[in-house]
């Protein structure tokens, strides 16, 4: 499967599926935690195919929007090897895990490394 180097690193992206404006802020907060993580963001509809584009080591989601299609989202990231990382949010304001979040990107890249 070719992949479009010119974008990304995959070893250093992190995919943002689905949003809340939240989110994808959260996530770029919490993802310095790698220094050279990239922080992607897609629409639901595009995860598939951006997904593998870049092969990203970490994709974050919200536990509503996993829960629309869990099996799928689980193929998805099994595929690439990537960490799939579901956020309860609460509102378009609110991540309630956004501490822990930081350490699960970590996780997910170290483990990418291995």
């Amino acid at each position: 499967m070719a992949r479009n180097t010119l974008e990304t690193n995959p070893a250093t992206t992190v995919l943002v599926v689905g949003g809340p404006q939240a989110l994808i802020d959260c996530t770029q907060q919490a993802a310095v935690s790698v220094p050279t993580a990239q922080v992607v963001n897609c629409e639901l509809r595009d995860a598939p195919t951006r997904v593998a584009e870049l092969w990203p080591f970490a994709i974050v989601m919200s536990d509503d929007l996993y829960s629309f299609d869990s099996s799928e989202f689980d193929a998805l990231a099994r595929d690439v090897r990537a960490r799939l990382i579901t956020v309860p949010v609460e509102s378009t304001t609110s991540v309630p895990m956004a501490d822990e979040l930081g350490a699960l990107i970590l996780e997910a890249f170290r483990r990418r490394l291995e």
